[in-house]
């Protein structure tokens, strides 16, 4: 017999849980939204979450803060 069971426990579809939408980055590190979209949509510098919304991990973005932020034009 076939066992059709399935594993409901750490999948790799599983989110952090540190994840913050655009609006909250914008408030508590000021980088405004439009300068979000460009780096984890265009660039993809950032990785971005798309479940309910756009959301990046906070933990990324101090990364990629402390690796030097220099806006980009265009």
């Amino acid at each position: 017999m076939k066992n059709n069971v399935i594993n409901i426990g750490q999948s790799k579809n599983s989110y952090p849980t540190d994840l913050m939408t655009f609006s909250e980055v914008e408030n508590k590190y000021k980088i405004k939204y439009c300068t979000l979209y460009k780096y984890t949509r265009q660039l993809r510098e950032i990785p971005v979450y798309t479940k309910g919304g756009l959301k990046v991990r906070e933990k990324d973005i101090i990364n990629w803060l402390n690796k030097g932020f220099v806006p980009v034009r265009g």
